[in-house]
């Protein structure tokens, strides 16, 4: 025999608890949440990188020239 809580736990269906159907509607935000997390920290490491990237090249042309000009003295 059903009590009224565990009936109105019942999905309109009948079939599964609405509780289940919670549970796995929540796991199912959180593993697209931890993937957008991932993706987001990928594009941040890759924004970093060109970054460091465009550092690392200016400084090296930096240097070039402050040895070309200090070669043509």
């Amino acid at each position: 025999m059903e009590t009224l809580g565990e009936d109105q736990e019942r999905s309109p269906q009948g079939k599964h608890p609405k509780r289940e159907e919670l549970l796995k509607d929540m796991l199912l935000e959180l593993k697209e949440k931890e993937l957008q997390d991932k993706r987001e920290t990928r594009e941040l490491m890759a924004a970093q990188r060109e970054a460091d990237r465009e550092h690392m090249l200016a400084l090296v042309q930096s240097v070039s020239k402050s040895i070309v000009d200090l070669i043509s003295l």
